[in-house]
């Protein structure tokens, strides 16, 4: 799949560091704006959606708590917004898709065997402890 991210101060920091997570530069930007403990996920999350035809290859291939998801509480007229966990953490990153054939209404019936490119417009870094 195609990964494209927002410019955005979050989403540039979280690209920087799963593009090249030897960059000392990238891993001090990361570690200050999230926990250093999802370091090694998130490069992993990235590059299995990297290397995934489309989502439904990487729902396949992903755990229990790293599948994408549709976000709840889209109103009728709003494309469909999706989430992915990283790590067991209820840190959510959120994703959409950028082919509008495809961003449907709430009435999607969850073809994500069509979903080949996402847009990462926002990385929520909060703790839910």
């Amino acid at each position: 799949m195609d990964v494209i991210f927002k410019e955005c101060k979050v989403c540039n920091i979280f690209r920087d560091f799963v593009i090249d997570p030897s960059d000392r530069k990238a891993q001090k930007a990361f570690r200050k704006e999230f926990d250093a403990k999802i370091e090694s996920s998130s490069v992993r999350l990235f590059d299995r959606v990297k290397l995934s035809e489309n989502a439904k290859v990487y729902n396949e291939l992903a755990g229990h708590n790293n599948k994408f998801e549709l976000v709840s509480g889209c109103k009728d007229k709003d494309e469909q917004k999706f989430k992915v966990r990283v790590d067991q953490d209820y840190r959510k990153f959120f994703f959409y898709l950028c082919d509008k054939e495809y961003c449907l209404t709430k009435d999607w019936l969850g073809k994500f065997e069509l979903i080949e490119n996402i847009y990462v417009y926002d990385i929520n870094n909060h703790k839910y402890d």
